[in-house]
Order: C-alpha cells, then sequence, then structure tokens
C-alpha cells in the first residue's frame, strides 16, 4: 500500500508541451492527430483563457497542450509532418474542406 512507486507511471505522468494552439482550429487539429495516434494529452488554458473559452467559446492567450514523457517523441514526430504555417493562413472554409479531405483519407 505504501511501497516503492513505480517509476513507469511517474514518466507518463511527468507532461512536456508540445505545442501552443493559438486558435480554436489548430487545437482541434493537434487533438485530432493525438487521438488518431492514441496518444494521451492534456489540454491547458493559459491564464484567464479557460474562462475565456467557457463564456465566448475560444481564448486569445493560447492553449498548451502537454503530453507525457514517454510519448512527446512520438507526438512531436507527427506534429513536425503538419505545415503550420499553411494552416493559419488557411480560411475558415479551407480548413473545413482539408480536415474532411484528411478524415477520407483514412
Amino acid at each position: 500500500m505504501f511501497g516503492k512507486k513505480d517509476t513507469d507511471n511517474k514518466q507518463d505522468s511527468d507532461l512536456i508541451l508540445l505545442r501552443t494552439a493559438s486558435n480554436n482550429y489548430e487545437l482541434g487539429l493537434i487533438e485530432g492527430l493525438l487521438e488518431d495516434n492514441h496518444i494521451p494529452y492534456l489540454v491547458q488554458d493559459r491564464g484567464v483563457g479557460g474562462y475565456l473559452r467557457i463564456y465566448a467559446g475560444s481564448s486569445i492567450y493560447g492553449t498548451d497542450i502537454m503530453v507525457g514523457k514517454t510519448y512527446f517523441d512520438q507526438a512531436k514526430a507527427i506534429m513536425d509532418e503538419v505545415d503550420w504555417d499553411e494552416n493559419s493562413q488557411m480560411t475558415d472554409e479551407e480548413l473545413g474542406k482539408a480536415a474532411e479531405e484528411a478524415t477520407e483519407e483514412q
């Protein structure tokens, strides 16, 4: 009951910042990629961003996506495959179309 802690479980609980999403579309894209690859993650709003997300539906402060230490390298490799500059310049309609195409490919 009060024995030695399992160090493997400790590594899973050590969270590392993977990326900060600047808008809801980027957040949705990151969450989708992580879920599709079965990578557990934690979403944490910055500052009063959590209150803004509840009140207004989004946060201007950014949202941190944290992953466990054991999943970080895999998650980082997946994030590196995405052209983030291209996605940030897309319109809402283009983002929706790209998301539909991505789900059709799977």
